[in-house]
């Protein structure tokens, strides 16, 4: 079994400890099954896509996307997901 992690908190560039216990969560689950994680970070900066291998069993995808207004903010969450549910296979 695979487990996809779709949170709105997580440690990342911007703010570190920003939901450090869901990353916990993570890692104990991956001990067990295969695990991605996908977050968005909203920023000032230029945009920018992070994928990190934690262990065999756990990938991190941090996605930087420039902040806008709400209902954007919304329409790039949905597209994100969009964008890794092509990119992995299951």
């Amino acid at each position: 079994m695979n487990v996809i992690w779709l949170c709105s908190w997580y440690p990342n560039q911007v703010d570190k400890f920003r939901g450090d216990f869901i990353q916990r969560q993570a890692i104990a689950v991956s001990a067990l099954l295969r695990v991605d994680v996908v977050h968005v970070v909203f920023v000032e900066e230029n945009e920018r896509t992070e994928s990190k291998i934690v262990n065999e069993n756990l990938t991190e995808h941090l996605y930087y996307r420039r902040n806008q207004n709400k209902l954007l903010n919304l329409r790039t969450l949905l597209s994100v997901h969009q964008i890794f549910f092509k990119s992995v296979s299951y």
